[in-house]
């Protein structure tokens, strides 16, 4: 069984796609090698037999920083816009002087699933991306060398603090955080003759709800449309609404990636626990459904 390899202090993670270097990771795991066990009875024994049967390959999770580049962004965006890719790739597992030590192979691999993180204005935290791979196939192996870094895949740091939250009629402007989001394709395996290895095929796409709370004293546009779309039952296609979450750089100027978001409904409106404390500012959660997400095209 292959080992799952994890961070550790002073090992670096290299990510190649289809031969071309996609970036530096800040952690992944997965990629396992499981033998599924078979139970038969036999004749009128009591006992049953066991074998193994078909082979299975875990997901590999991956994290990475944002804003992501080259190969992997391209990736994700057609992930994201449901143009669905297989790729080749590995893994690189490099000391701190960069001497390649360990690759984890993968062929024929589809995005499973991609999630971002949370945004939160009174967090310090990083923001990192999580792509979660299935592969058809995975072979580890030792190897050596020297690994040539370049600088232009070298991933810049952002901020979950730096975020910026657009919905079509709705004051965004006292946004405090926004929850993380997932897109989720779910698959079925068929499996392939002799090989004993698994065909993947897209069964369904799902894009998950978002929590966004914001300052009480911005709240008057959000309970409109709680007040219109839940308690009239105004909530058509036509009442819903678009919008868009964007992580800043450091400055608060570039954009280092955009969710665009349509067809969201809001679903619940609730005003968070009071304290009785001079510094507390009142705040309320909106929770919405969102029909579809796409990855926008940043500039680069």
């Amino acid at each position: 069984m292959m080992a799952t390899a994890r961070t550790s202090i002073g090992n670096r993670y290299i990510l190649r796609l289809d031969g071309v270097d996609a970036g530096f990771v800040q952690s992944f795991e997965g990629g396992d090698i499981v033998g599924e066990v078979v139970s038969a009875t036999v004749g009128t024994s009591e006992i049953s037999r066991k074998h193994i049967g078909s082979v299975r390959y875990e997901p590999i999770t991956l994290e990475v920083s944002i804003p992501i580049n080259g190969p992997l962004r391209d990736w994700v965006y057609s992930f994201m816009n449901l143009n669905i890719q297989h790729k080749n790739g590995s893994i690189i597992v490099a000391d701190y002087d960069y001497n390649a030590v360990k690759e984890i192979e993968f062929s024929n691999a589809l995005i499973s699933e991609v999630g971002f993180p949370a945004a939160d204005a009174s967090a310090k935290e990083a923001a990192y991306l999580t792509v979660k791979i299935r592969p058809e196939f995975t072979r580890s192996k030792k190897t050596g060398g020297k690994i040539n870094v370049k600088p232009a895949i070298k991933q810049k740091g952002a901020l979950v603090s730096n975020f910026r939250l657009n919905i079509d009629g709705l004051d965004c402007s006292k946004v405090a955080k926004v929850s993380g989001l997932t897109v989720r394709q779910t698959f079925s395996g068929d499996e392939l003759g002799s090989m004993r290895d698994y065909e993947l095929l897209l069964t369904s796409v799902e894009f998950s709800n978002l929590a966004v709370t914001f300052a009480a004293a911005s709240a008057k546009s959000w309970e409109d449309w709680f007040e219109d779309f839940v308690i009239k039952g105004n909530s058509g296609q036509d009442q819903e609404k678009s919008g868009s979450i964007t992580y800043l750089s450091p400055d608060l100027k570039g954009e280092l990636l955009t969710i665009e978001l349509s067809n969201l409904g809001i679903f619940s409106l609730k005003s968070e626990k009071a304290e009785n404390t001079a510094d507390q500012v009142p705040r309320m959660t909106a929770q919405l459904y969102c029909e579809q997400m796409k990855l926008a095209k940043i500039k680069q």
